[in-house]
């Protein structure tokens, strides 16, 4: 009889898949394909060993992917228009409260601001020289508070000119990295426009995940988890969610959630991708597998076999939920006392003839 024994990229594809899921839909009792008959063939009887199912109590935990960002990320803009001068940083520079990191062109804007410095002295020499023939009755009481208004009026155009110049360039708001670079010199920036994005390294860090509809019932503000970092794989940080979207995202039908990272390790940058175990409502019964009772594995569910009373096998869909040591951790049609196959499983069809040779105890 042939063997169908899983391959090394069959257990790839189920290390995978739990890591891509973590969840999924319960196997309806008695799924199968295959017809409960009695013996499909004349052939001798599948010599197997078996086992009683082993129930283990696990936390139950949602398993998702997830991104790193600043908690404090922001755009950074000029308040008005002009061609850049200068970009003096890059996407990963670190930089301090305070420090330039883009310019305008401000040519035109200083040569406006000296023309309005000369309005403003001219209009207060007016001001001036009307009070004094005010004073003498030489000039109407009208002509000097036109002259006041006058002086008022610049004064107004002086500031506004100067503030210009001021944001003419941009500043760094806080300690912090630029996470993008988003124009080059002699590009044109508009009021408001994105110039640079910038997370603050003193507001703490957050993780970005999306879960289903059926993934977000399960948990809510306050939800702990842990977070392995791609980048930091030996490093398991704790987070709590901060964060859930009222409504999902359009086009994906995802709800945003973020999380706060408790204790953030030196080093970390926005963009770093990370596995995130939330912790849900509970703890849940799992069936705990040996990888040797596992036939065949289909999009996350596995089939095992259970020996009935008359010896023969009957097949059940498990849906495979993580890992246990070198154990698989799964949910399904399987009863605390059946006669589970382990060593053998491989070799089966269902209605298949069977001769129990042990147990796993016996070896």
């Amino acid at each position: 009889m042939t063997a169908r024994i899983p391959t090394l990229t069959t257990w790839l594809a189920l290390a995978s898949f739990i890591a891509a899921c973590g969840g999924g839909e319960e196997v309806a009792p008695g799924e199968s394909d295959a017809a409960t008959t009695g013996p499909t063939t004349g052939a001798p009887p599948t010599a197997v060993r078996v086992e009683t199912p082993r129930i283990e109590i696990v936390p139950d935990t949602l398993e998702v992917t997830g991104q790193l960002v600043a908690e404090s990320e922001t755009a950074l803009a000029f308040k008005v228009p002009g061609y850049v001068d200068e970009v003096r940083v890059d996407a990963g520079d670190e930089v301090r409260a305070g420090e330039v990191l883009a310019t305008l062109r401000d040519d035109e804007v200083e040569a406006r601001v000296a023309a309005v410095e000369a309005d403003v002295t001219r209009a207060q020499r007016l001001v001036e020289r009307f009070e004094r023939l005010h004073a003498d009755s030489v000039v109407a009481l009208a002509d000097l508070q036109n002259a006041q208004d006058g002086l008022r009026q610049t004064e107004a155009a002086l500031r506004a000119a100067r503030f210009d110049l001021d944001n003419a360039r941009i500043l760094a708001p806080a300690d912090g990295r630029v996470l993008q670079r988003l124009v080059e010199p002699a590009q044109w920036a508009n009021p408001g426009a994105p110039v640079l994005s910038f997370g603050s390294t003193s507001g703490g860090w957050r993780i970005r995940v999306a879960l289903s509809d059926r993934e977000v019932v399960r948990i809510h503000l306050g939800t702990a988890a842990d977070v392995v970092l791609d980048a930091l794989p030996d490093l398991s940080l704790r987070a709590v969610v901060v964060e859930v979207a009222a409504g999902p995202t359009p086009g994906t039908g995802l709800y945003p959630v973020e999380l706060r990272l408790e204790a953030p390790p030196v080093g970390i940058r926005s963009g770093f991708v990370g596995r995130v175990r939330l912790s849900t409502e509970g703890p849940v019964a799992r069936l705990r597998l040996r990888p040797e009772s596992i036939a065949d594995i289909d999009d996350g569910v596995g089939i095992v076999y259970v020996i009935d009373a008359v010896s023969i096998a009957r097949e059940r869909r498990v849906r495979l939920r993580g890992f246990a040591g070198e154990d698989v951790l799964a949910s399904g049609d399987v009863a605390a006392d059946d006669q589970l196959v382990t060593t053998g499983a491989a070799f089966l069809r269902e209605g298949d003839d069977v001769q129990v040779v042990g147990g796993e105890g016996d070896r």
